[in-house]
């Protein structure tokens, strides 16, 4: 389950810190550092010097995690898009308003934890998503 994590996370950043992964996956540096090694060796994630800091190391996936990852994100979004099938635009429309305010309100109450352990910026969407279209 961490190794899902660690790359469902990877293919929603790009590439991540080892603290960065641990906090995000609700575990210590060592379990990380296991786990990140066992898909290392599978050949789905790499190292890779911080771009912005060449001493800080990051986690990324290699090309052949990337397709595994989308294959994830993919049967994850169809499985999401079946469930709504039946909704119109406006239903759809409100579960997300509805969604992002509990997101928001959850992170308040943690004092901008969700925020931080997601890796995700807070801006507005520039439109709705909609899981029909999404990956098109």
């Amino acid at each position: 389950m961490l190794a899902f994590l660690v790359m469902n996370q990877l293919a929603y950043r790009g590439a991540a810190r080892p603290t960065e992964l641990a906090d995000a996956a609700h575990t210590g540096r060592s379990n990380l550092s296991k786990v990140v090694r066992r898909l290392e060796a599978a050949e789905l994630v790499g190292r890779m010097a911080n771009p912005l800091d060449g001493r800080e190391t990051m986690i990324a996936l290699t090309p052949g995690g990337r397709e595994v990852a989308k294959r994830i994100v993919a049967a994850s979004e169809m499985d999401f898009a079946e469930a709504i099938d039946g909704w119109d635009d406006a239903e759809r429309e409100r579960l997300e308003e509805l969604l992002v305010r509990l997101v928001r309100d959850l992170d308040r109450r943690v004092g901008g934890e969700v925020q931080r352990v997601s890796g995700a910026p807070w801006g507005p969407p520039p439109s709705h998503w909609d899981p029909r279209t999404h990956g098109d």
